[in-house]
Protein backbone atom coordinates (compact mmCIF):
# COMPACT_ATOMS: atom_id res chain seq x y z
CA UNK A 1 0.00 0.00 0.00
CA UNK A 2 1.01 3.26 -0.76
CA UNK A 3 0.52 6.32 0.78
CA UNK A 4 -2.78 8.09 -0.25
CA UNK A 5 -3.20 10.12 -3.40
CA UNK A 6 -4.49 12.81 -0.89
CA UNK A 7 -0.73 13.52 0.55
CA UNK A 8 0.75 14.23 -3.14
CA UNK A 9 -1.91 16.07 -4.38
CA UNK A 10 -1.81 18.81 -1.44
CA UNK A 11 1.62 18.65 -1.42
CA UNK A 12 1.88 19.88 -5.24
CA UNK A 13 -0.69 22.27 -4.88
CA UNK A 14 1.14 24.03 -1.82
CA UNK A 15 4.33 23.88 -3.69
CA UNK A 16 3.29 25.08 -7.34
CA UNK A 17 1.90 28.67 -5.31
CA UNK A 18 2.80 30.76 -2.62
CA UNK A 19 3.44 29.51 1.10
CA UNK A 20 1.87 32.06 2.83
CA UNK A 21 -0.56 31.50 5.79
CA UNK A 22 -3.77 31.92 4.37
CA UNK A 23 -3.32 29.77 1.29
CA UNK A 24 -2.03 26.90 3.88
CA UNK A 25 -5.57 27.69 5.10
CA UNK A 26 -7.24 27.57 2.15
CA UNK A 27 -5.35 23.89 1.19
CA UNK A 28 -6.09 22.52 4.28
CA UNK A 29 -9.70 23.89 4.76
CA UNK A 30 -11.36 20.47 3.44
CA UNK A 31 -9.78 18.19 5.96
CA UNK A 32 -9.87 20.36 9.05
CA UNK A 33 -11.71 18.73 12.23
CA UNK A 34 -12.56 20.22 15.35
CA UNK A 35 -13.58 18.30 18.15
CA UNK A 36 -12.02 15.21 19.97
CA UNK A 37 -9.23 13.19 19.66
CA UNK A 38 -8.78 9.13 20.88
CA UNK A 39 -5.33 7.73 20.59
CA UNK A 40 -4.56 4.35 22.16
CA UNK A 41 -1.44 2.60 22.46
CA UNK A 42 -0.62 -1.12 23.88
CA UNK A 43 1.56 -1.82 26.58
CA UNK A 44 4.31 -4.53 25.83
CA UNK A 45 3.98 -5.11 22.37
CA UNK A 46 7.81 -5.04 21.84
CA UNK A 47 7.90 -8.22 24.41
CA UNK A 48 4.82 -9.46 22.73
CA UNK A 49 6.53 -9.43 19.58
CA UNK A 50 9.54 -12.00 20.98
CA UNK A 51 7.38 -13.94 22.85
CA UNK A 52 4.60 -15.02 20.33
CA UNK A 53 4.06 -16.41 16.93
CA UNK A 54 3.58 -13.12 14.43
CA UNK A 55 0.30 -14.02 13.74
CA UNK A 56 -0.94 -14.83 17.29
CA UNK A 57 0.24 -10.95 17.96
CA UNK A 58 -1.61 -9.48 16.00
CA UNK A 59 -4.96 -11.75 17.14
CA UNK A 60 -3.98 -10.43 20.85
CA UNK A 61 -4.49 -6.38 19.99
CA UNK A 62 -7.81 -7.19 17.84
CA UNK A 63 -10.30 -7.65 20.48
CA UNK A 64 -9.18 -4.13 21.87
CA UNK A 65 -9.53 -2.71 18.66
CA UNK A 66 -12.68 -4.04 18.56
CA UNK A 67 -13.82 -2.65 21.95
CA UNK A 68 -12.06 0.93 21.07
CA UNK A 69 -14.44 1.03 17.98
CA UNK A 70 -16.95 -0.38 18.62
CA UNK A 71 -17.80 2.00 21.53
CA UNK A 72 -16.84 5.17 19.77
CA UNK A 73 -18.28 4.50 16.49
CA UNK A 74 -21.62 4.24 18.69
CA UNK A 75 -20.61 7.69 20.13
CA UNK A 76 -20.55 8.99 16.57
CA UNK A 77 -16.59 9.16 16.48
CA UNK A 78 -14.67 7.54 13.33
CA UNK A 79 -11.80 5.73 12.91
CA UNK A 80 -8.31 7.20 11.06
CA UNK A 81 -6.75 5.24 8.33
CA UNK A 82 -6.18 1.52 9.15
CA UNK A 83 -5.17 0.26 12.47
CA UNK A 84 -1.99 -2.06 11.28
CA UNK A 85 -0.11 -2.40 14.49
CA UNK A 86 -0.88 -1.38 18.18
CA UNK A 87 -2.04 2.05 17.98
CA UNK A 88 -5.34 3.10 17.21
CA UNK A 89 -6.99 6.85 16.42
CA UNK A 90 -10.52 8.17 16.77
CA UNK A 91 -12.17 11.54 15.59
CA UNK A 92 -15.20 13.08 17.61
CA UNK A 93 -17.42 15.77 16.25
CA UNK A 94 -18.03 18.64 19.43
CA UNK A 95 -21.38 17.77 19.38
CA UNK A 96 -20.10 14.80 21.37
CA UNK A 97 -20.64 14.66 25.04
CA UNK A 98 -17.34 14.65 26.31
CA UNK A 99 -18.33 13.17 29.59
CA UNK A 100 -19.71 10.48 28.02
CA UNK A 101 -16.71 10.06 25.56
CA UNK A 102 -14.07 10.07 28.67
CA UNK A 103 -16.62 7.23 30.11
CA UNK A 104 -16.89 5.21 27.46
CA UNK A 105 -13.02 5.24 27.60
CA UNK A 106 -12.82 4.18 30.92
CA UNK A 107 -15.22 1.68 30.18
CA UNK A 108 -12.98 0.02 27.85
CA UNK A 109 -10.67 -1.40 30.14
CA UNK A 110 -12.64 -3.37 31.98
CA UNK A 111 -12.83 -5.42 29.19
CA UNK A 112 -8.50 -5.10 28.64
CA UNK A 113 -6.37 -2.97 31.08
CA UNK A 114 -3.36 -3.89 28.08
CA UNK A 115 -3.87 -0.40 26.50
CA UNK A 116 -3.21 3.04 27.37
CA UNK A 117 -5.81 5.58 26.31
CA UNK A 118 -5.14 9.65 25.69
CA UNK A 119 -7.82 12.12 24.97
CA UNK A 120 -7.71 15.46 23.59
CA UNK A 121 -9.87 18.92 22.41
CA UNK A 122 -8.60 20.57 19.09
CA UNK A 123 -8.36 21.27 15.37
CA UNK A 124 -6.29 18.32 13.27
CA UNK A 125 -6.36 18.18 9.59
CA UNK A 126 -7.14 14.59 8.58
CA UNK A 127 -5.47 14.19 4.82
CA UNK A 128 -5.65 10.41 3.78
CA UNK A 129 -4.46 8.09 6.74
CA UNK A 130 -3.01 10.65 8.64
CA UNK A 131 -3.74 12.98 10.80
CA UNK A 132 -1.72 16.83 10.82
CA UNK A 133 -1.07 19.47 13.21
CA UNK A 134 -0.30 20.64 16.64
CA UNK A 135 -3.14 18.77 18.31
CA UNK A 136 -2.33 15.64 16.33
CA UNK A 137 1.36 15.80 17.66
CA UNK A 138 0.15 16.39 21.31
CA UNK A 139 -2.84 13.76 21.56
CA UNK A 140 -0.55 10.62 19.75
CA UNK A 141 3.02 12.04 22.08
CA UNK A 142 0.55 11.57 24.90
CA UNK A 143 -0.42 7.78 23.85
CA UNK A 144 2.76 7.12 22.56
CA UNK A 145 5.19 8.20 25.65
CA UNK A 146 3.10 8.68 28.65
CA UNK A 147 -0.01 6.03 28.97
CA UNK A 148 0.94 2.96 30.39
CA UNK A 149 -1.55 -0.39 30.09
CA UNK A 150 -4.64 0.20 31.83
CA UNK A 151 -4.36 4.20 32.07
CA UNK A 152 -6.55 7.10 30.86
CA UNK A 153 -5.00 10.31 30.59
CA UNK A 154 -6.76 13.49 29.19
CA UNK A 155 -4.99 16.88 28.02
CA UNK A 156 -5.78 20.13 29.82
CA UNK A 157 -7.75 21.22 27.01
CA UNK A 158 -10.14 17.82 26.98
CA UNK A 159 -10.60 18.59 30.81
CA UNK A 160 -11.68 22.45 30.31
CA UNK A 161 -14.19 21.12 27.44
CA UNK A 162 -16.10 18.68 30.91
CA UNK A 163 -19.18 19.20 31.70
CA UNK A 164 -19.25 17.77 34.84
CA UNK A 165 -15.57 17.16 35.73
CA UNK A 166 -16.54 16.64 39.57
CA UNK A 167 -17.90 13.24 38.51
CA UNK A 168 -14.76 11.70 37.76
CA UNK A 169 -11.27 11.60 40.16
CA UNK A 170 -8.13 13.08 38.53
CA UNK A 171 -4.19 12.80 39.45
CA UNK A 172 -1.28 14.78 37.67
CA UNK A 173 0.01 12.96 35.11
CA UNK A 174 2.87 13.09 32.23
CA UNK A 175 1.22 15.73 29.49
CA UNK A 176 -1.93 15.80 31.25
CA UNK A 177 -4.36 14.55 34.27
CA UNK A 178 -4.85 10.53 34.76
CA UNK A 179 -8.81 9.37 35.23
CA UNK A 180 -10.27 7.30 37.73
CA UNK A 181 -14.10 7.06 38.72
CA UNK A 182 -16.90 8.24 36.85
CA UNK A 183 -20.22 6.73 36.57
CA UNK A 184 -20.49 3.12 34.54
CA UNK A 185 -20.74 4.02 30.42
CA UNK A 186 -24.04 2.67 29.25
CA UNK A 187 -24.99 4.44 26.27
CA UNK A 188 -24.88 2.36 22.50
CA UNK A 189 -22.55 0.28 20.96
CA UNK A 190 -21.79 0.69 17.54
CA UNK A 191 -19.37 -1.93 15.47
CA UNK A 192 -16.18 -3.82 16.20
CA UNK A 193 -15.21 -4.31 12.97
CA UNK A 194 -12.14 -1.86 13.43
CA UNK A 195 -11.07 -0.70 10.08
CA UNK A 196 -9.04 -4.09 9.46
CA UNK A 197 -6.16 -4.27 6.63
CA UNK A 198 -5.51 -7.88 6.65
CA UNK A 199 -6.87 -11.20 4.80
CA UNK A 200 -9.84 -12.95 6.11
CA UNK A 201 -8.61 -15.62 7.95
CA UNK A 202 -6.01 -14.36 9.46
CA UNK A 203 -7.32 -13.49 13.24
CA UNK A 204 -8.99 -17.12 13.67
CA UNK A 205 -5.69 -19.12 12.30
CA UNK A 206 -3.54 -20.58 14.59
CA UNK A 207 -0.63 -19.72 12.88
CA UNK A 208 0.38 -17.55 10.24
CA UNK A 209 1.64 -20.01 8.20
CA UNK A 210 0.61 -19.08 4.68
CA UNK A 211 2.02 -15.67 4.93
CA UNK A 212 5.25 -16.29 6.48
CA UNK A 213 8.60 -15.38 5.06
CA UNK A 214 11.81 -14.86 5.81
CA UNK A 215 12.46 -11.11 4.82
CA UNK A 216 15.09 -7.88 5.90
CA UNK A 217 12.78 -5.24 7.02
CA UNK A 218 13.38 -1.60 6.29
CA UNK A 219 11.78 1.49 8.70
CA UNK A 220 12.42 5.02 7.59
CA UNK A 221 11.23 7.98 10.09
CA UNK A 222 10.84 11.62 8.65
CA UNK A 223 11.59 14.24 11.13
CA UNK A 224 11.30 18.47 11.01
CA UNK A 225 14.37 19.88 10.96
CA UNK A 226 12.24 22.96 13.55
CA UNK A 227 9.04 22.25 15.29
CA UNK A 228 6.28 23.41 12.62
CA UNK A 229 4.64 26.54 13.40
CA UNK A 230 0.94 27.40 12.36
CA UNK A 231 -0.29 26.30 8.78
CA UNK A 232 2.62 27.16 6.78
CA UNK A 233 4.18 24.76 8.97
CA UNK A 234 1.26 21.80 8.96
CA UNK A 235 1.48 21.90 5.32
CA UNK A 236 4.77 22.01 5.41
CA UNK A 237 4.99 18.45 7.01
CA UNK A 238 2.58 16.92 4.59
CA UNK A 239 4.62 17.99 1.75
CA UNK A 240 7.69 16.20 3.93
CA UNK A 241 5.59 13.26 3.84
CA UNK A 242 4.91 12.88 -0.02
CA UNK A 243 8.59 13.97 -0.71
CA UNK A 244 9.25 10.72 1.48
CA UNK A 245 6.73 8.69 -0.05
CA UNK A 246 7.62 9.12 -4.19
CA UNK A 247 11.32 8.53 -3.08
CA UNK A 248 10.07 5.04 -1.85
CA UNK A 249 7.80 4.32 -4.59
CA UNK A 250 11.14 5.83 -6.98
CA UNK A 251 13.48 3.00 -5.40
CA UNK A 252 11.26 0.60 -4.43
CA UNK A 253 7.81 0.57 -5.74
CA UNK A 254 4.53 -0.08 -4.75
CA UNK A 255 4.99 -3.66 -4.59
CA UNK A 256 7.21 -4.24 -2.09
CA UNK A 257 6.07 -0.69 0.07
CA UNK A 258 3.45 1.43 2.42
CA UNK A 259 4.38 4.57 3.22
CA UNK A 260 2.11 6.29 6.43
CA UNK A 261 2.67 9.66 6.99
CA UNK A 262 6.36 9.98 7.78
CA UNK A 263 6.99 6.47 7.85
CA UNK A 264 8.35 4.69 5.22
CA UNK A 265 8.41 0.71 5.38
CA UNK A 266 9.44 -1.70 3.28
CA UNK A 267 10.57 -5.76 3.18
CA UNK A 268 12.88 -7.48 1.02
CA UNK A 269 14.60 -10.59 0.37
CA UNK A 270 18.33 -9.52 0.76
CA UNK A 271 20.41 -7.77 2.99
CA UNK A 272 22.16 -6.03 0.61
CA UNK A 273 19.37 -4.87 -1.68
CA UNK A 274 17.96 -3.36 1.75
CA UNK A 275 20.96 -1.04 2.32
CA UNK A 276 21.14 -0.01 -0.87
CA UNK A 277 17.37 0.92 -1.05
CA UNK A 278 17.96 2.71 2.68
CA UNK A 279 20.43 4.95 1.01
CA UNK A 280 19.11 5.61 -2.36
CA UNK A 281 15.98 6.93 -0.41
CA UNK A 282 17.83 8.89 1.63
CA UNK A 283 19.69 10.24 -1.65
CA UNK A 284 16.65 10.87 -3.52
CA UNK A 285 14.29 12.46 -0.74
CA UNK A 286 15.37 16.22 -1.85
CA UNK A 287 17.22 16.50 1.66
CA UNK A 288 14.75 15.45 3.98
CA UNK A 289 15.78 14.49 7.63
CA UNK A 290 15.49 10.69 7.95
CA UNK A 291 16.61 8.01 10.22
CA UNK A 292 16.76 4.56 9.51
CA UNK A 293 16.93 0.92 10.41
CA UNK A 294 17.06 -2.36 9.17
CA UNK A 295 16.08 -5.71 11.05
CA UNK A 296 15.93 -9.14 9.56
CA UNK A 297 13.74 -12.52 10.97
CA UNK A 298 10.46 -13.91 10.49
CA UNK A 299 7.58 -11.48 9.26
CA UNK A 300 4.06 -11.97 8.03
CA UNK A 301 3.56 -10.41 4.43
CA UNK A 302 0.33 -9.18 3.21
CA UNK A 303 -1.40 -8.20 0.02
CA UNK A 304 -1.21 -4.39 -0.37
CA UNK A 305 2.04 -4.69 1.10
CA UNK A 306 1.33 -4.88 4.87
CA UNK A 307 4.14 -6.32 7.46
CA UNK A 308 3.74 -8.05 10.80
CA UNK A 309 6.46 -9.02 13.53
CA UNK A 310 9.52 -8.78 15.88
CA UNK A 311 11.64 -7.31 12.83
CA UNK A 312 9.34 -4.88 11.88
CA UNK A 313 8.74 -4.35 15.49
CA UNK A 314 12.53 -3.42 15.88
CA UNK A 315 13.47 -1.57 12.74
CA UNK A 316 10.43 0.51 14.16
CA UNK A 317 12.01 0.91 17.70
CA UNK A 318 15.25 2.07 16.05
CA UNK A 319 14.47 4.19 13.98
CA UNK A 320 11.49 5.83 15.71
CA UNK A 321 12.61 5.72 18.96
CA UNK A 322 16.60 5.27 19.63
CA UNK A 323 17.39 6.99 15.97
CA UNK A 324 18.24 10.23 14.95
CA UNK A 325 17.98 12.28 11.75
CA UNK A 326 20.67 11.34 9.58
CA UNK A 327 21.57 7.83 11.43
CA UNK A 328 21.10 5.06 9.87
CA UNK A 329 21.44 1.37 12.43
CA UNK A 330 20.85 -2.54 11.61
CA UNK A 331 20.48 -4.98 13.56
CA UNK A 332 23.30 -7.43 14.29
CA UNK A 333 21.88 -9.92 12.64
CA UNK A 334 21.56 -7.94 9.08
CA UNK A 335 25.27 -6.49 10.10
CA UNK A 336 26.37 -9.87 10.13
CA UNK A 337 24.80 -10.89 6.72
CA UNK A 338 26.74 -7.76 5.56
CA UNK A 339 30.00 -8.40 6.63
CA UNK A 340 29.70 -5.29 9.04
CA UNK A 341 29.93 -6.91 12.89
CA UNK A 342 32.69 -5.32 13.44
CA UNK A 343 31.12 -1.91 13.62
CA UNK A 344 31.16 -0.94 17.03
CA UNK A 345 27.70 -2.36 19.28
CA UNK A 346 25.29 -0.20 20.60
CA UNK A 347 22.96 -2.06 23.23
CA UNK A 348 19.82 -0.10 23.40
CA UNK A 349 17.02 -1.24 25.98
CA UNK A 350 13.71 0.28 24.17
CA UNK A 351 9.91 -0.82 25.36
CA UNK A 352 11.60 -3.76 28.05
CA UNK A 353 13.11 -5.10 24.88
CA UNK A 354 17.20 -5.21 24.72
CA UNK A 355 18.36 -4.88 21.09
CA UNK A 356 22.34 -4.77 19.89
CA UNK A 357 22.29 -2.81 17.00
CA UNK A 358 25.24 -1.11 14.56
CA UNK A 359 25.17 2.80 13.44
CA UNK A 360 26.06 2.80 9.95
Amino acid sequence: MTATSAHLALAEAWLAGEQTADRAAALLAPHRHEGFMVCTDTAGYSRMGRLLDPAQMLQAVAGPKGTLHGLGTGLGGRAVGEWVSDNTEMLYPSSVSPDELLRAMLSAHVHDAGFGIALHRGVVYDVGDCTYGPDADTVYNLAELHCSGGQTVVTEAFYEALQDPGSFHFTPHAGGLQVGGGEPYDGPRGSDRWPDPFPPGLMTAESGERWRCQRVVGLIKRSDKTAPVGLVGTMNQIAGDAMLERATLQVIGAEHSCVRGAISLFALESAAAALEALQAIRTQSGGLELCGALAQGEILEFEGPEYAGDAVNTASKLAEDVGSPGESYVTLEVAKTLGLAGLEARLFRVSGVVVEARLL
